[in-house]
């Protein structure tokens, strides 16, 4: 306080109000606590951002072939030496433009969150049941989309270890019944599999028939 009058006389102040830190509730000056600034500081020294890790010379992975609406897609999951996803390509013969700059994209996303070690099931459940109009069947499974394909062939590959005995007990199989009964139950089930889709022009139901897909309500194919 002896400081404060002697520096407002020597400026030839009129006068001067002097407060006590703390002292009220609502004040013009507030004096920030030491340790906060120091937590603050240390909190930024310390925060570090994710960065991919860097590519190896000689990597090695495998090749899955899955069938889409769009066609047979090709997607190929690498693993670094110590065993970890660390990249992933797609490749669709057929594709080109929008489709092709679609799944390249996709793929260079998902390479980039397996080099930053985001967690799997995460990156699964973002891409998984994405819908498109074009959706297909793959052993017994429904395939909404190519994302939705690409995140299948992942959890196939780095999640699930017994793959072929999961996809015997997921496919779809119709016995055959001898009863009329039976019969019209079967071919309901048959009817509701064969629905792949929903119709672009009249926005009815997309089937499955004859390698093609026919909607009977307005005559549309895609064939």
């Amino acid at each position: 306080m002896r400081k404060a009058y002697i520096l407002a006389f020597d400026l030839n102040c009129k006068g001067t109000t002097i407060y006590r830190d703390n002292s009220r509730e609502e004040q013009v000056l507030n004096v920030g606590k030491p340790k906060e600034k120091q937590e603050v500081k240390l909190t930024q020294e310390t925060k570090k951002e994710i960065a991919p890790r860097p590519r190896p010379e000689v990597i090695i992975g495998t090749t899955t072939k899955v069938s889409t609406g769009c066609g047979n897609l090709y997607v190929t999951i690498n693993v670094d030496e110590d065993g970890k996803p660390f990249e992933l390509f797609t490749q669709m013969g057929k594709a080109g433009g929008c489709a092709a700059s679609q799944l390249e994209a996709t793929g260079r996303l998902v390479s980039l969150a397996f080099r930053a070690g985001i967690e799997v099931k995460s990156i699964i459940e973002q891409l998984r049941n994405i819908r498109c109009p074009s959706p297909s069947w793959e052993k017994g499974q429904r395939i909404f989309s190519c994302a939705d394909a690409i995140a299948r062939v992942v959890e196939r590959r780095l999640v699930n270890t017994q793959v072929p005995a999961r996809l015997e007990a997921e496919s779809i199989t119709i016995p055959m019944k001898h009863s009329h009964d039976d019969q019209l139950q079967t071919s309901d089930l048959n009817e509701q599999v064969n629905i792949v889709g929903v119709c672009p022009d009249c926005g009815g139901a997309l089937r499955h028939e004859e390698g093609c897909v026919k909607c009977h309500a307005c005559g549309y194919s895609k064939c």
